[in-house]
């Protein structure tokens, strides 16, 4: 290991130097430079590829993209800047998850709620939803204060709630239902 330290620090900058311009060709030079660009040439394509596949699900923007740089190198990465979209998918994903969370926010600031129906923020007090009459609250069967079909204990007198029996009426069953009901109209 020393030795070769030894070497490298007993060369002559200058013997280096004049030995690469009396062995180095002009056709080694220009083949480097070739060799040179070919590789940030393929660089340019593989980081155009991966840079698109962040920003968009399109396979046809991603294949135009890549053709552009493909073919229009070095201008090809200019055009490449102009066309892809702004922000990648993870930027979008959260920009969307903010703006949720600024919904969701003023609806807890406002008291609001959504309809598990309809999907419209309602008043936390209504009991059924106004567009599309959605039962948001029961009454409590003790004392008949509003409260959530989930709650197993009332808040305000501490009665335990009995389950309510959720029943699929039939054809048959809403067959015999409108018929009572047109006799009694009559």
């Amino acid at each position: 290991m020393t030795w070769l330290l030894d070497t490298v620090s007993s060369w002559n900058i200058n013997i280096i130097a004049s030995y690469l311009w009396q062995n180095v060709t002009l056709q080694t030079f220009v083949q480097f430079v070739i060799f040179y660009f070919v590789v940030i040439w393929i660089s340019l394509i593989v980081w155009v590829g991966r840079d698109i596949s962040n920003r968009t699900n399109s396979i046809f923007l991603q294949v135009i993209s890549i053709l552009i740089v493909l073919f229009l190198t070095p201008l090809g990465i200019f055009a490449y800047f102009l066309i892809r979209p702004w922000k990648t998918l993870f930027e979008k994903y959260y920009a969307e998850i903010e703006g949720n969370l600024d919904i969701l926010a003023e609806s807890i600031t406002n008291n609001l709620v959504i309809c598990p129906s309809c999907w419209t923020q309602v008043n936390l007090h209504f009991k059924n939803c106004p567009n599309c009459s959605f039962e948001l609250q029961k009454e409590c069967q003790d004392c008949k204060k509003l409260i959530f079909h989930e709650w197993n204990i009332c808040p305000y007198c501490g009665k335990k709630q009995e389950k309510e029996k959720l029943v699929k009426k039939g054809k048959i069953e809403k067959k015999k239902e409108e018929k009572f009901v047109k006799k009694e109209i009559k």
